[in-house]
């Protein structure tokens, strides 16, 4: 192969590593990526990023991305190799260059999702707060100051909730209790842990 046919073979994707797998002697059933290999990511980034969180700036108005590499040994066993914070993002092939896009597309509306719904909730809450200063000709900072902490808290409102389409999936929500932050994905023994 040429440079550019390698860089094109070497970039697969999920569907690409099921056909090649169940291929390759029926070394697993159909459906093994969705079943089994997925759910072992969200698991290994579940653990990672708690990890890890103690070295996070915990500040809900910035996003750091981070690259994890993993490989498959002969057993099928996934093994976490390294973690690269700010990845590059080059596009050096076609398939490459879709699937980042799409992916800076899916960042920005998860983003700017999150943002629109803490703006909606804390200009509701400044209005409330002005009302009350209206009112009473004084405002109770510590009164407000759960509400506001409240408020500005990442999650989504409804009415600016990612689209269908967009692909990333959520699988750690710290503002949900035990294992539900989680969706699943760790038992109660080990989220609680």
């Amino acid at each position: 192969m040429n440079a550019d046919e390698l860089r094109d073979y070497q970039m697969w994707t999920f569907q690409d590593l099921g056909d090649y797998l169940h291929q390759d002697a029926n070394k697993v059933p159909r459906g093994w990526v969705e079943k089994t290999l997925k759910p072992q990511f969200y698991e290994a980034f579940i653990h990672i990023t708690r990890m890890s969180a103690h070295s996070f700036w915990n500040q809900s108005n910035v996003y750091e991305m981070f690259g994890l590499d993993f490989m498959l040994d002969d057993e099928l066993n996934l093994w976490f190799i390294e973690c690269n914070s700010s990845p590059q993002l080059i596009g050096t092939n076609d398939l490459k260059t879709k699937f980042l896009i799409k992916m800076l597309e899916d960042i920005f509306e998860i983003q700017y999702g999150l943002y629109r719904s803490r703006m909606s909730r804390v200009l509701k809450l400044f209005k409330r707060i002005s009302q009350q200063s209206a009112e009473s000709g004084r405002i109770d900072y510590v009164a407000w100051r759960d509400q506001y902490a409240e408020a500005s808290r990442n999650r989504f409102e409804p009415e600016y909730e990612t689209s269908p389409d967009n692909s990333f999936k959520i699988i750690m929500d710290l503002n949900r209790e035990g294992a539900d932050a989680f969706f699943g994905i760790l038992d109660e023994d080990c989220a609680t842990h």
